[in-house]
């Protein structure tokens, strides 16, 4: 689960300063490597195996959101659902509600900076491709390869360094644990009218829900600026209301 892309560019634009980066650890002899799919099926078992993880079709998280050091704080409600359908509405103290949409070739943003807004050319293509449900579990969905790139310390511990590749995309820079296997940082690139913007995701706190692991804390990293999901709630398979992925009248 990713801060959804198109609120971490605005909210830089809006609050831009200079990239605040996690230093990578220096090691000695490069050790021996496992292979992607090694190192993505231990991941897919972390998590509670493709099986488990397969059989739901939509997910809806709600939780609290922080931004520091500007001090912004709100809630936060998410809706994943299969093949490719995401709905985020994020309601900020002072600031008001944004709204960010995809569903299946279509893609939108709603919010009081920049009013209602539909995506089209990259920048759509990378929405679809965020909103594929099926990523957190068959990364061989999300990206045309991957590859090993090596061994860097986060948080203090050893992680494979992994490169997504996506076609006419910007790669991805996955982390996974070496001792876990769960995914503890992902270094990616968004896309906007604006220009583009590099962030650093760091999940955390995995708990089990309906047998599989989900990140119940997920800090990002941005020019100037840090943003924190707390995980409230997880549902699995309810209802999906097609209200929430109407565009705004």
């Amino acid at each position: 689960m990713k801060l959804n892309k198109y609120l971490l560019m605005l909210l830089a634009l809006v609050f831009s300063g200079s990239a605040v980066a996690q230093k990578a650890g220096e090691g000695g002899a490069k050790p021996s490597l496992p292979s992607a799919s090694e190192i993505v099926a231990k991941y897919v078992a972390a998590i509670g195996g493709r099986e488990a993880n397969a059989k739901f079709k939509s997910r809806v998280t709600t939780g609290k959101v922080s931004f520091s050091p500007i001090g912004l704080s709100g809630t936060y409600e998410q809706l994943a659902a299969s093949p490719n359908r995401s709905a985020l509405r994020m309601d900020l103290a002072g600031v008001g509600q944004f709204l960010d949409v995809t569903d299946g070739g279509i893609s939108w943003a709603n919010d009081p900076i920049q009013g209602f807004r539909q995506r089209s050319g990259k920048e759509l293509e990378q929405q679809k491709n965020t909103a594929l449900f099926a990523r957190t579990y068959d990364l061989n969905a999300a990206y045309t390869s991957l590859e090993v790139k090596g061994i860097e310390q986060v948080n203090g511990s050893d992680a494979y360094v992994v490169i997504g590749k996506q076609t006419g995309l910007p790669d991805d820079t996955i982390y996974f644990d070496v001792a876990s296997g769960l995914i503890v940082r992902t270094d990616s690139t968004s896309i906007s009218p604006q220009g583009e913007i590099k962030t650093q995701s760091f999940p955390s706190d995995y708990r089990e829900v309906d047998g599989v692991k989900i990140p119940h804390k997920i800090r990002s990293v941005i020019p100037n600026m840090e943003v924190t999901l707390t995980v409230d709630k997880v549902e699995h398979d309810a209802a999906v209301s097609e209200e929430k992925f109407a565009r705004p009248k």
